[in-house]
């Protein structure tokens, strides 16, 4: 086993009461750290050979494209498998370009907060 910052981060994962994640989307792949972040996750998840620790939490998903704009779809739907593999809810996947950005944000809030008035 690799001994690095991961099996913190995965502790405070596995024991949140729900997950935001956001990754910045380039030429439509996710960021490399997201992407390690995410397989490692997937692994130690999917394959545990039992109940997933992220079973049911709630998630909200943000791909964040710059330049042209695109790549969003494809990185929403790509981070919608990881919650299917992973047993998580999907509580809602919101995409970014720079023409909805000042929208947007104002979106993110309000459905994370909405996403905690549902866990309190």
């Amino acid at each position: 086993m690799v001994e690095d910052g991961f099996q913190k981060v995965h502790q405070d994962l596995v024991g949140s009461d729900a997950l935001v994640l956001v990754t910045p989307v380039y030429w439509g792949e996710m960021s490399e750290s997201a992407k390690a972040l995410t397989d490692r996750l997937r692994r130690c998840e999917a394959t545990a050979g039992g109940k997933s620790r992220l079973q049911g939490k709630p998630v909200i998903v943000v791909a964040a494209a710059g330049g042209s704009g695109n790549g969003v779809v494809s990185r929403l739907a790509n981070m919608e498998r990881l919650i299917q593999h992973v047993g998580a809810q999907r509580f809602d996947m919101i995409s970014i370009n720079r023409w909805n950005r000042e929208y947007k944000l104002y979106t993110i809030g309000e459905c994370a907060a909405a996403m905690a008035r549902g866990i309190c």
